[in-house]
């Protein structure tokens, strides 16, 4: 046999012996892999269900804090989402201020079920107008009478503009008789805000919150998934677990 023949043999040999542990070893990490993820896929699948079957039976019937705030808390109401059950606004916020300040999120919490913190600056200061009992207020000035600090005599001065009252005074006298403090008011147009959104989308809520403008605590594995995973694919999930409630924060 010339030489050069066997040569290429053994060399041909040896070759595809390499090549056959290479692809043997690919194989048995590509194996490990997909074993390790279906592995990890049970356990966040554990994780998640539990936690959704949480959120399923506490969340129509638990009180939660919503607060409205920027550099500082503008308003805040407790409620539940749901039926027969009023929310109740917060009125003493210089008791939160520090606390938010500090990114105290669990004495924000409080007992309640869940903390949402929504950015004032994600409404938009539209010429879209919502209705305030007989009136109709843009929410450019419900915007602006939340971040100054008499409300009443902002909205009332609107209203005088647009002719849809007759006496500044006389309103702002009746609606602080019907409704009482700055804060509890800032309360009802944070309220008005909210709802105007989620009427037009129930989802609203958590739309914002993947995009980073709502906090909510304690942020549990469901609500993580949905800050990092595209919204459309949790989107499902999210309606299923709240059920539709959130279309009826005030009635």
């Amino acid at each position: 046999m010339d030489i050069s023949l066997a040569f290429i043999l053994v060399l041909s040999v040896l070759v595809l012996g390499v090549v056959g542990k290479v692809v043997k070893w690919t194989f048995r990490i590509i194996s490990l892999i997909f074993l390790i993820g279906f592995v990890l896929s049970l356990v966040l699948g554990f994780f998640v269900y539990k936690d959704l079957t949480d959120l399923k039976e506490n969340w129509p019937d638990s009180d939660k804090l919503l607060l409205l705030a920027n550099d500082k808390i503008y308003a805040g109401m407790i409620t539940t989402f749901g039926e027969g059950k009023e929310p109740v606004f917060v009125e003493n916020l210089e008791d939160y201020q520090t606390a938010y300040q500090n990114k105290n999120y669990e004495v924000l919490l409080g007992s309640n079920y869940k903390l949402f913190i929504f950015k004032l600056s994600m409404f938009e200061k539209s010429s879209e107008e919502i209705e305030f009992g007989d009136a109709r207020i843009s929410q450019q000035v419900i915007i602006n009478a939340i971040e100054s600090d008499d409300p009443y005599e902002f909205i009332a001065s609107d209203l005088i503009e647009k002719g849809e009252i007759s006496s500044k005074e006389n309103w702002k006298s009746d609606m602080i008789k019907e409704i009482g403090d700055i804060v509890k008011f800032k309360g009802i147009l944070f309220g008005m805000l909210l709802q105007n959104e989620m009427a037009k989308d129930p989802l609203f809520i958590f739309k914002q919150y993947n995009q980073r403008n709502v906090i909510i605590y304690p942020e549990s594995i469901s609500f993580k998934l949905i800050k990092i995973v595209p919204f459309s694919l949790m989107e499902g999930v999210t309606k299923k677990v709240i059920g539709g409630v959130e279309e009826k924060l005030i009635q």
